[in-house]
């Protein structure tokens, strides 16, 4: 806020509110006349041009919205489908993006532009997205950032010093200020690109498939991010290489933010049995494990259901000794590493170059 920018969303909204804030002016839904269109006599982005006698839209002004959510799920809200969906077709969208909304009201979006950082946890990630989603626009279109633990621990964190706010709010006002007009890419950038389009291989996670369709404009977006924070729209070699790094090695994690979320009846206990597997320092085994989900499942005969589906798609295998009895016990299989490229290993920290 100290730069200046206030275009951000409310904590919690809904689908109807949210396309008027993002229009411009908040309006009363229950007290908007059925089938007006709503209006703002100032504003640049009308359905009509305000005095248009052609009809033709007025192009002239982008309108932004920025998502900020600690918890996504408040502002989501649980298994909001159609709020989803249209958050993912406003994602690129070009034009006027029209809507009928409650009481007839219509509004009519000119180049659309939302920006998303939100967190969650994957017992909530579940619950806010329904497993329909995997494969739709909205989910593919989202780079998941896992938060990995780092061991170290602060009882009192030291918040940023005051010369630092400073400086970050002076970049941010400079970027804003500066950073202007379309982006250039130099040839031997182009060329990187090129290379980085035709030899990354897709994701082996079938429920990352979409999303390695978009993989290539996710990365030009993370060039045009990095350009920006050095105040300049040029994209360089070393530009291409730092968004690559970054986006590089969100995807290496990228399967183990998202869990075993999907479609099967037992993903969620599947889920907690992964996770205690991997935070566990011996094998676990049957009794271990059920202590874990004992409260979700049935009986003991669906834990070993699903620890025979587990050990059918390599999750994980048995060893004959460890347990609590001693007598084996089960342990997560290790990720096979997929080849990586054009990265600069001295951005990452030492846990990200470990996942890479």
């Amino acid at each position: 806020m100290s730069t200046g920018y206030s275009t951000i969303a409310p904590d919690r909204t809904s689908k109807e509110k949210f396309l008027l804030d993002l229009q411009g002016e908040a309006a009363d839904l229950d007290s908007a006349p059925a089938g007006s269109s709503y209006d703002k006599t100032t504003a640049a982005n009308l359905w009509l041009k305000k005095g248009s006698l052609d009809g033709e839209e007025d192009s002239s002004n982008a309108h932004e919205m920025f998502i900020t959510a600690d918890e996504l799920n408040e502002f989501l809200g649980t298994n909001n489908t159609d709020f989803c969906r249209m958050l993912g077709q406003l994602w690129d969208y070009e034009g006027a993006y029209k809507n009928r909304i409650k009481n007839g009201l219509s509004v009519s979006i000119m180049n659309p532009t939302i920006n998303i950082l939100g967190g969650t946890t994957p017992q909530d990630f579940a619950s806010t997205f329904p497993p329909e989603l995997i494969g739709q626009g909205f989910l593919s279109r989202l780079i998941l950032i896992r938060g990995e633990t780092s061991g170290r621990k602060f009882t009192f964190p030291e918040g940023f010093s005051d010369e630092t706010k400073v400086q970050l709010s002076t970049l941010l006002k400079a970027i804003q200020h500066q950073v202007r007009g379309c982006a250039t890419i130099t040839p031997e950038a182009t060329a990187l690109l090129d290379k980085i389009y035709n030899e990354w291989t897709d994701l082996p996670d079938v429920r990352f498939r979409h999303y390695s369709n978009r993989r290539f404009t996710q990365l030009l977006k993370l060039c045009l991010i990095c350009s920006a924070a050095q105040c300049s729209t040029t994209i360089r070699l070393e530009t291409v290489v730092q968004a690559n790094t970054f986006l590089a090695a969100a995807e290496a994690q990228m399967p183990e933010a998202l869990g075993e979320f999907g479609k099967g009846k037992l993903s969620a206990s599947t889920d907690k049995i992964m996770r205690a597997l991997q935070a566990a320092t011996r094998p676990l085994d049957m009794k271990d494990l059920w202590r874990e989900v004992h409260k979700d499942l049935d009986k003991p005969q669906d834990l070993a259901t699903i620890l025979q589906s587990l050990e059918q798609a390599d999750k994980l295998h048995h060893v004959k000794s460890g347990g609590t009895a001693g007598k084996g016990g089960w342990l997560p299989k290790a990720v096979k590493q997929r080849k990586v490229e054009y990265v600069d290993w001295s951005i990452l920290t030492v846990e990200e170059r470990k996942g890479l």
